[in-house]
């Protein structure tokens, strides 16, 4: 959270994590499935991708509160 402070659009930043999982999850489907039985399944993957964009959501829409609260400052 305070990385995302410190950068001068937090909306950005979190935009960017989310493309980031995206492409991790494009590596992963294109995996041989030999490759993919040894580690964490795709089930797994979507389940954790699902839950991080939930909470990158979350925060996007809690700075957006804050900043709204900021700019409504006498």
């Amino acid at each position: 959270m305070a990385a995302l402070r410190k950068q001068g659009n937090p909306s950005a930043a979190i935009q960017g994590l989310e493309q980031d999982i995206l492409v991790l999850k494009s590596q992963i489907d294109n995996r041989p499935a030999a490759a993919a039985s040894g580690g964490a399944s795709v089930q797994e993957f979507d389940a954790f991708r699902a839950q991080t964009t939930r909470n990158l959501n979350t925060l996007q829409s809690q700075i957006q509160n804050l900043q709204q609260q900021i700019n409504a400052r006498p």
